[in-house]
C-alpha cells in the first residue's frame, strides 16, 4: 500500500462548528482474493476537508499530527489504519478548538481530517 499524510491547509474557510446531535458507524468486507486496479492500495490524508484552513499549536505542533501520533503510539499495532484514522478524526474534531481571543474571527474554531481510502483490505502495522 502506499499511505500519504498531508499536514497543509486547503484553503482559508473557517469552521465555526456545529452541534452534535448523532453519531453512526460502518463496517464492510473485502473479497480475499482478485486482480485490483491501478489506483487500488492508496490512503490519502488530510489534515482538514478541502477549501479549509488546518490549525496548529505554535509549541506542540498541527492538530492533525498531534492526534495522529498519538494515536498510533495507544493502538498502532493492534487497530487497522482505518479505525485508527476515525479515532484521530475524532480526536481532532472534539478535542481541539483554537484559541486566538485578539483574532475574533479566528477564535473558537474547528476542524477535521479528511480521508480518501482506496485500500481493498485491512491494514494493521506489526
Amino acid at each position: 500500500p502506499k499511505l500519504f499524510f498531508i499536514q497543509a491547509c486547503q484553503g482559508d474557510k473557517l469552521d465555526p462548528g456545529t452541534t452534535l446531535i448523532n453519531r453512526t458507524e460502518t463496517d464492510g468486507n473485502s473479497p480475499s482474493s482478485y486482480r485490483i486496479p491501478n489506483h487500488a492500495d492508496f490512503l490519502i490524508v488530510f489534515s482538514t476537508v478541502p477549501g479549509y484552513y488546518s490549525w496548529r499549536n505554535t509549541t506542540r505542533g498541527s492538530w492533525f499530527m498531534q492526534a495522529l501520533c498519538e494515536e498510533l503510539r495507544y493502538a498502532g499495532t493492534e487497530r487497522d489504519i482505518l479505525t485508527l484514522l476515525t479515532f484521530v478524526c475524532q480526536k481532532v474534531a472534539l478535542d481541539y478548538e483554537s484559541n486566538t481571543p485578539d483574532t475574533v474571527i479566528m477564535h473558537l474554531q474547528k476542524q477535521v481530517p479528511c480521508i480518501t481510502s482506496m485500500l481493498t483490505r485491512l491494514l494493521i502495522f506489526k
